[in-house]
């Protein structure tokens, strides 16, 4: 951990400019490993089904409240059109439920280690791909690179840890 925060103070620089930003972001990992932890713990005695539901509607239930005391919640906000709500059920049943269920069900044979792993890689396999087939490149600052190096690096090294200890 304390690697994966030296790599990323490595990237800003210790800039304050996205402070704000950084702290944010440490604190989604905290939680996003806190919910894949107890997910890892869950599974072993409950169906994915059910956790899956009871924390889609925990979600659903803490941003629609959030909303209401915003004010953002109008009448306009339930005014959708029929084909919006078709694509909205698709989104909901295929692309949020369906793979958070999936997601959820792999923790039985995978760590949550070893799965939050593979969801936090996702951008550096978009950008492996985005290379691959539209040809796009960015030139990023050394500080950058050496910073993804040991986010990177402490990733691998932890994997290879736990192998060695198993």
């Amino acid at each position: 951990s304390f690697i994966v925060l030296l790599g990323v103070a490595t990237i800003f620089s210790f800039d304050t400019t996205y402070h704000e930003g950084i702290i944010l972001g440490i604190i989604s990992a905290f939680f996003a490993s806190l919910f894949a932890t107890l997910n890892g713990v869950l599974i072993k005695s409950h169906d994915a089904s059910n956790i899956s539901l009871v924390e889609l509607i925990s979600a659903a239930t803490v941003i629609f409240i959030f909303l209401l005391f915003r004010g953002d919640i109008t009448s306009s906000f339930f005014v959708i059109s029929s084909q919006d709500w078709l694509l909205i059920a698709i989104l909901a049943i295929i692309a949020t439920s369906f793979a958070f269920i999936a997601f959820t069900s792999v923790m039985k044979v995978l760590t949550p280690f070893t799965t939050s792993v593979a969801v936090n890689l996702e951008p550096i396999y978009a950008i492996i791909l985005a290379v691959l087939i539209f040809g796009e490149e960015e030139v990023m600052s050394t500080r950058f690179y050496l910073g993804a190096f040991l986010i990177l690096g402490s990733v691998i090294l932890n994997t290879f840890l736990k192998k060695r200890e198993s």
